[in-house]
Formats: C-alpha cells, sequence, structure tokens
C-alpha cells in the first residue's frame, strides 16, 4: 500500500508539531497577533471562551512519563506532550 497526503500518519504529525510551534511563538512572542490578552504571569484565560465554567482535568503526568509519555518544556510553567492516554487523565478530586 503506498502513502498518500490522505493517509500518512507522518504527515499529520508533522502539520501538529507545526501547529504546536507557530502557538507557542505566538502566546511566548505576539500573543496581540491572535487577539489574546495576557496577565503579569503570562497567562490567558482560554476556558471561558468556550464555556461558563471550564473543565479542569487532573493529568497524572510522573505516571505517564514512568510509562513512556514524552513531555517537553512549553515554557517556565507549562510541559507539553503531544498524546497522552485517557488512562492517565481524570476529574480533580
Amino acid at each position: 500500500m503506498s502513502r498518500t497526503a490522505e493517509n500518512d500518519p507522518t504527515r499529520s504529525k508533522q502539520a501538529f508539531k507545526r501547529l504546536s510551534k507557530t502557538l507557542a511563538h505566538a502566546l511566548r512572542h505576539a500573543p496581540w497577533i491572535y487577539e489574546l490578552e495576557l496577565d503579569e504571569a503570562g497567562w490567558t484565560d482560554v476556558g471561558s471562551r468556550k464555556a461558563e465554567t471550564p473543565l479542569l482535568l487532573h493529568v497524572a503526568a510522573q505516571r505517564a512519563a514512568e510509562a513512556g509519555v514524552q513531555f517537553y518544556i512549553g515554557n517556565e510553567l507549562v510541559w507539553l506532550a503531544d498524546d497522552i492516554p485517557a488512562t492517565f487523565i481524570s476529574l480533580p478530586e
């Protein structure tokens, strides 16, 4: 079976990484381009733009990392991952 643009999983991962890098750059260096207002600590309230009561999730990051999930630095306060299996995500207690 030959790969085409539609069914090539590496292409979608590359596109996601490109988007992720673009977003990270915008948030760090030019948030006004996306009409985002950051507080003094560099955060923006994205949850309330979509829902009156945003849903917060707990990620068992240490267990996920021990199971092989790769995390990388988003900025000084945020760690990112391309994919976190649902078994490591729960509602806060």
